[in-house]
């Protein structure tokens, strides 16, 4: 809507500004998962260095025991737990900004 200028037929200027803002927060959430990525790249790197891969048949605890005895894999799990969770959180604030914005916009389409 925005891209394509069919903002422009929407006379409320509070829910104009809204929508700018909603996509603002889409494009950071966008930058956002670009850092994901790199924290999953610096991730498997770090597996593979520690001769581990995400196939391997270890018990929970091996595993555990793995990422405690290596303090640059545990980082890179470390981080990259953070990482998801903060994206997870950024998906669900934008969901609901983007409920409560439909829901806004579908009385003035009626």
């Amino acid at each position: 809507m925005v891209s394509t200028e069919g903002i422009g037929v929407i006379r409320d200027a509070e829910l104009v500004r809204q929508i700018q803002q909603y996509y603002v927060q889409v494009d950071k959430a966008l930058h956002f998962e670009e850092l994901l990525e790199l924290s999953w790249d610096r991730l498997v790197a770090e597996q593979q260095r520690a001769g581990l891969s995400p196939v391997d048949a270890l018990a929970a605890e091996a595993l555990a025991e793995r990422f405690r005895g290596d303090p640059p894999l545990l980082a890179a799990a470390k981080t990259y737990w953070l990482f998801t969770n903060r994206h997870l959180k950024l998906m669900g604030d934008l969901r609901r900004e983007a409920d409560a914005l439909l829901a806004q916009l579908e009385p003035a389409q009626s």
